[in-house]
């Protein structure tokens, strides 16, 4: 009788944990417009902590002291942007020359492909032709306008007032800058939500604080202070760091690039560097990055080799000399749970769940750890060595 009692309860323990971390999932997906900020200001406010501390301890009042962090957070932010923008419009001044130098490679494609491998001249040609076809294909409001301009005739015979294709081709051209215009303020309001974030966590900190130690029992209010205490540094920590390796990525990527001759290195390095933020795929998208604009730009395999061997030397050093002096074991989360949690942070919150993925669990994994009934689950997402457990 215990035994089916028991049973039965496992199993409702079991249905009721997939069923709460089914909601809680799908919660999270449905709040990802507030959260996701939200989350991202709150790791952030850590890393800028103690500058605002700082400032305070230089006689500077709270308000003027979080005033200076978020602005200082908001021009480096600025800064990196405004380089990423200036780089990107060279790029794209130079677009006449890629388009040209991608069909010089497309047709040596088709040569080697007719020379070396049993396709037909035809099907080699038709296979060549679909991908000039969609690299030269324009945006989907430019073949409007393509399409119109080819209707036009038709139009003209059918006694279409010209004056109303003007007025149809003025209207597009008006929605395509309207589109721009509010991916634009889109963007720059993201940006300000998080600032406020940032300002009112920086400002209210020791109110937050007071919550938390209230919610708790007195004797163990000690505890949970320890808790908030280490959860704080180890996301300023990691953080930090990560930002410092990204300086030192797109420096090698940049001297690397440059070496290998590739156009826009800047622009390329810095993307790359950027992009190293993600754990675990953001190394590989700014590798592929490198290698698509090579390809398209110089069309020279000893140029894509150069850049694969810059990656790979970036990737060592990096991995094998300044990750272990510059992070250490900062988060303490297990390599496992690492991929685990940035492929859970894509799905949950997409390039922001996986940004703040690992700084998250890393926090989860101390409260897990200094918890008593979930100090099993602790073990399991830190890093830390088994031991022999007893069986009596």
């Amino acid at each position: 009788m215990d035994t089916m009692k028991r049973s039965k309860d496992i199993i409702l323990y079991t249905v009721l944990v997939v069923l709460g971390l089914y909601f809680l999932f799908q919660g999270l997906v449905l709040a990802k417009a507030f959260l996701a900020p939200l989350v991202l200001a709150l790791i952030l406010a850590f890393l800028m902590l103690p500058v605002s501390e700082k400032l305070e301890s230089w006689g500077f009042r709270r308000i003027y002291a979080t005033i200076v962090s978020t602005i200082t957070l908001l021009l480096v932010v600025l800064g990196f942007v405004t380089v990423i923008f200036l780089q990107v419009r060279d790029f794209t001044d130079d677009w006449g020359k890629v388009q040209n130098q991608f069909d010089e490679m497309l047709k040596n494609i088709e040569v080697y492909l007719i020379e070396n491998t049993p396709l037909s001249e035809s099907a080699t040609r038709s296979i060549v032709s679909t991908a000039e076809m969609n690299h030269e294909q324009p945006p989907d409001n430019q073949n409007q306008d393509n399409q119109q301009q080819q209707q036009k005739p038709r139009d003209d015979d059918e006694g279409l007032p010209e004056q109303a294709e003007r007025k149809e081709i003025v209207e597009n051209s008006e929605d395509r800058v309207f589109l721009v215009m509010a991916n634009i303020v889109g963007f720059m309001t993201d940006i300000l939500i998080v600032l406020v974030y940032i300002f009112m966590f920086l400002q209210f900190r020791h109110k937050f604080l007071k919550f938390i130690l209230r919610m708790v029992p007195p004797k163990r209010r000690k505890k949970v202070l320890d808790i908030v205490v280490h959860s704080t540094s180890v996301s300023r920590k990691y953080l930090a760091g990560k930002l410092f390796l990204m300086v030192i990525l797109a420096i090698l990527y940049y001297i690397g690039l440059s070496i290998s001759g590739l156009d826009n290195a800047l622009l390329i390095s810095l993307i790359s560097a950027a992009l190293s933020i993600i754990p675990v795929v953001g190394n590989f998208i700014g590798y592929f990055i490198a290698l698509a604009v090579s390809m398209v730009t110089n069309g020279d395999i000893s140029t894509a080799l150069s850049i694969t061997a810059t990656y790979i030397v970036a990737q060592i050093i990096d991995t094998y000399i300044l990750q272990p002096i510059v992070l250490g074991d900062k988060v303490g989360v297990h390599p496992f749970f690492v991929i685990l949690s940035v492929i859970l942070g894509y799905q949950v919150w997409g390039i922001i769940g996986m940004v703040v993925s690992v700084p998250v669990f890393g926090v989860l994994a101390i409260i897990f750890r200094n918890t008593e009934t979930t100090s099993p689950l602790g073990f399991l997402l830190s890093t830390e060595e088994p031991e022999d457990v007893p069986m009596e």
